[in-house]
């Protein structure tokens, strides 16, 4: 058997081991079969499943064979709603969500908010602006209309939107600089 201890700190190790701060250790055993292991509890199933280390939420959910009313759309881990591409990485507990919950619908409205940006963006050339929530709704404004949307646009805009949501196309989610997004933020409003 091998054993590391891993620092959490810059000092060397043998300096916080002499000073007794063990408290700031992590001891790994690199014999250990289950390193790359990790044990997840379901609270869907009542369950506790050991996944591969890096396993997505979408694989978990598949190899349990959540079945949900209605589409899963989120899970909450930990108690915090994360996206079904998040990868565990620790164990967690999981309760995998479909739109009939507050965090599901959520994430459902936020995802047909996106389609229809991507859908006015690629028809009319236009940025939309999702204002606030109305009456069950939310409020939105196509950037440079001035007279109220026509309904053969709102219509050739519904269309694109299925097309969309048919072709299953992923949204991906990149992390980039605040100094890069002010930038492409900037370039757009130009």
């Amino acid at each position: 058997t091998r054993n590391f201890f891993i620092s959490t700190h810059k000092k060397s190790l043998v300096q916080q081991w002499g000073k007794g701060k063990k408290n700031n250790l992590f001891f790994v055993s690199l014999s250990d079969t289950n390193c790359t292991m990790i044990q997840v509890f379901c609270k869907n199933t009542g369950t506790y499943e050991k996944v591969p280390i890096g396993t997505s939420l979408l694989e978990l959910s598949k190899r349990l064979d959540i079945k949900l009313p209605y589409q899963l759309v989120t899970a909450r881990v930990n108690y915090k709603s994360q996206d079904l591409n998040f990868l565990l990485y620790r164990p967690k507990d999981v309760e995998f969500l479909d739109c009939s919950s507050q965090s599901g619908h959520r994430c459902y409205t936020r995802t047909l908010c996106m389609v229809l940006a991507k859908a006015v963006s690629e028809l009319e050339g236009c940025d939309l602006r999702i204002e606030h929530p109305i009456s069950r709704g939310i409020y939105c404004t196509i950037e440079g209309m001035t007279q109220p949307v026509p309904h053969d646009m709102i219509a050739r805009i519904k269309e694109r939107m299925q097309e969309i949501i048919k072709s299953d196309e992923p949204i991906l989610c990149k992390e980039k600089q605040t100094t890069c997004v002010k930038q492409l933020f900037a370039e757009r409003n130009n």
